[in-house]
């Protein structure tokens, strides 16, 4: 079964298998055959619902640390202005929101 032919069990399957290597939502999108990024998060977050609660709550969890470490990273790159950062910041800040809500 191909990453874009599997159904929907096996796609989240693959989702939670690469992401769990610690691939980013764009190298996901590129072997699961979505358009992009912003697809791939979307199709992780909605299967991260379906899962049992005790696999949701690690999943999460380990999803809250990359964000955790995102906000770090954008606040210690000095290349970004004070707009660029807040604007960062602030979408760091819905995804971990989005996340605490599952």
């Amino acid at each position: 079964m191909t990453p874009t032919s599997a159904g929907p069990t096996g796609r989240m399957e693959l989702l939670v298998d690469l992401r769990s290597q610690g691939r980013s939502f764009g190298a996901i999108a590129a072997t699961a055959g979505f358009t992009d990024a912003t697809s791939a998060r979307a199709a992780y977050l909605r299967g991260l619902e379906s899962l049992a609660p005790v696999e949701r709550t690690r999943l999460r969890d380990l999803e809250l640390g990359y964000v955790d470490v995102l906000e770090r990273s954008i606040r210690a790159k000095a290349a970004l202005d004070d707009h660029e950062r807040v604007r960062l910041l602030d979408a760091a800040e819905r995804m971990r929101t989005e996340l605490r809500a599952l």
